[in-house]
C-alpha cells in the first residue's frame, strides 16, 4: 500500500466522539471519504462552511481497514481515495490539526 499520507476531515464533535474507531458522518455512507493534502482547503471550504470547528486529521493508510481505492467521485473529474468495508482505527491516526473556519 502507498506510503503517502491522506487526510480526513470531519467536525470536532464527530472527532470527540471517536472511540477505538472514527466516528463517520453522513457522507460516508458508500464508502470513507479521504483527501490528499493539496485538497484540504477548497474541500473544507466546499463542504465544512458554517462549522465552527473543524478537524484535519492526517491518516497512515498502511493502518486502515478495508479497500482503498482512489477514483473519481460519481459526476467528477477529479480522483479522491474512498475506503469501501472498512473502518479507520484510531491508531491510524497520526496527527490531528484543530481548525476554526475562519483560519482556512
Amino acid at each position: 500500500m502507498s506510503k503517502q499520507l491522506l487526510y480526513r476531515i470531519t467536525t470536532n464533535s464527530l472527532w470527540e466522539a471517536s472511540g477505538d474507531t472514527l466516528e463517520l458522518s453522513e457522507m460516508d455512507s458508500e464508502f470513507i471519504h479521504f483527501v490528499e493534502e493539496v485538497d484540504i482547503d477548497r474541500i473544507i471550504k466546499k463542504y465544512f462552511r458554517g462549522e465552527s470547528s473543524i478537524v484535519v486529521l492526517t491518516i497512515d493508510p498502511n493502518m486502515l481497514i478495508g479497500r482503498l481505492v482512489k477514483e473519481l467521485n460519481p459526476g467528477g473529474s477529479k480522483e479522491y481515495y474512498h475506503l469501501y468495508n472498512g473502518s479507520v482505527p484510531r491508531s491510524a491516526v497520526i496527527d490531528v490539526e484543530r481548525r476554526n473556519f475562519g483560519t482556512v
